[in-house]
This record gives structure tokens, C-alpha cells and sequence, in this order.
């Protein structure tokens, strides 16, 4: 009994080891940078006043509302909120711990929340949702930038996928790298 719980635990921990590798390839929907990996951003992004996070898209800085939920995405967050715009200085992070990430996104034109019901998910519908990683960045010099996010496209539940590291050079373009560690 011993032995086949052992080798149950020991499939079922390889089996999910595989996710967090860059060994299936910059296309691989569920290869992740590994921890190590150098963020290079090669240019000062601003984060808007109020805000804490500073968006990309098609290697573009966007605002939250006119961003394309339908093109992968990544964002910049700060620690501290301000009220004033705040830079973000080209420079190296080192990303120091991923967690996987799933967003369900309320979608206001469904017809029960345009009859004023908030029941999301009970009207049969499939919820959409958001496929990304979280990167943790550390820093000396700017403690304050907390991590970096990618996201996938939104979609339905079941179809949903975080993006590639393709998809994240993409949506990052010349403003930002990626580059793993030996």
C-alpha cells in the first residue's frame, strides 16, 4: 500500500513539474520563465496618477480601457499607489517567484445584468475569463515594483490559456525583455 501511494505522489508531482519550465519551447502555452529570469526593461514607463499599474500591449504602453482583451497583455505594478504619476527607470529585475493566475471577468451586456440581476454564472453561460502568470520582480534600486503580469486573451473558461513567452515578448515588444538564466 505504502509503495503504490508512493508512486501515485510521485506521478502526480512530475506530472505537474513540467508546467514551470521553458523546456517546452517559446510557444508553449504552459512554460513559464523560470525563477532567475532577468526582466530588462529598456525604457521609463509611467504609471498613470491613481493607478498602480502601467499596462502593455503590442509592445505599447495602453490604458486599462482601451486595452484589447482579445491580444495577450502585460502590466507593470507598483507597491504604493500615489497620486501623482510615477516613473518606472529602465533597468534589470530579477524575477524571484511565479504563481499562475486566473481572472473571471463579469461581463456587463449579459442579460441578466442589464435586468439589474447580478448572477453571474447562473444564467447558464460560461464564465470568461483571463490566463496569466505573475512574476515577482526584486530591485535595489526601485523596491517599489512589486511584479510584472502576463495574460493570455479573455475566453471562456475551458478554452482559456495564459499566454506563451512568445506572446509575453509580443505584448512587451522593444520596452521590455526577457532573458533566462544560464
Amino acid at each position: 500500500m505504502k509503495t503504490s501511494l508512493a508512486i501515485v505522489t510521485l506521478l502526480l508531482l512530475t506530472g505537474c513539474a513540467g508546467f514551470d519550465r521553458v523546456s517546452g519551447g517559446e510557444s508553449d502555452v504552459y512554460a513559464m520563465p523560470p525563477v532567475g529570469t532577468a526582466i530588462v526593461l529598456k525604457e521609463s514607463l509611467f504609471v498613470p496618477a491613481g493607478q498602480t499599474r502601467v499596462y502593455l500591449q503590442g509592445g505599447a504602453v495602453v490604458s486599462k480601457a482601451k486595452m484589447d482583451r482579445y491580444v495577450p497583455n502585460c502590466n507593470f505594478e507598483l507597491q504604493t499607489l500615489s497620486e501623482d504619476a510615477q516613473e518606472i527607470r529602465p533597468e534589470s529585475f530579477i524575477v524571484s517567484r511565479l504563481q499562475r493566475e486566473m481572472a473571471q471577468v463579469v461581463m456587463l451586456d449579459t442579460p441578466l445584468m442589464v435586468a439589474g440581476l447580478n448572477l453571474a454564472g447562473l444564467d447558464g453561460g460560461v464564465p470568461m475569463v483571463f490566463r496569466g502568470v505573475h512574476m515577482w520582480i526584486s530591485s535595489d534600486i526601485q523596491p517599489e515594483v512589486m511584479r510584472l503580469t502576463c495574460r493570455g486573451v479573455l475566453e471562456d473558461m475551458i478554452w482559456a490559456r495564459p499566454p506563451s513567452i512568445r506572446e509575453m515578448r509580443a505584448a512587451m515588444g522593444d520596452k521590455a525583455g526577457l532573458i533566462f538564466p544560464e
